[in-house]
């Protein structure tokens, strides 16, 4: 997974930025337990569901967009996980990252 987020990134940003980048979205998504497993495919089990929806916001987050889009981030998740992301979305949106999305869930 780390590997996933470390190549979406410009080849001409230095490996400590990457590095730096990296580790803090892990973090903040709360995936450290995860860094190093792979995702899945069909045929073979992976990372819980919820795990891979939290991967599949952090390869947006860690190319640091102005602008993050997402549609119903929390479907799927329990009540933590679910907190966790939108605590997540909270930070980014406290360092300026502008956040557009849909819920439809109550919280």
């Amino acid at each position: 997974m780390s590997v996933s987020y470390y190549w979406r990134l410009s080849d001409d940003m230095p490996k400590p930025d990457k590095v730096l980048i990296v580790e803090r979205v892990i973090e903040t998504l709360g995936l450290q337990a995860i860094r190093d497993s792979l995702v899945g495919t069909v045929e073979r089990r992976g990372i819980s569901g919820g795990q891979r929806k939290r991967v599949n916001v952090g390869l947006e987050m860690v190319m640091e967009p102005s602008l993050l889009i997402l549609d119903e981030p929390t479907t799927g998740l329990d009540s933590a996980s679910s907190t966790l992301l939108l605590k997540a979305l909270r930070r980014e949106a406290a360092e300026g990252v502008n956040i557009c999305m849909v819920l439809h869930q109550p919280r």
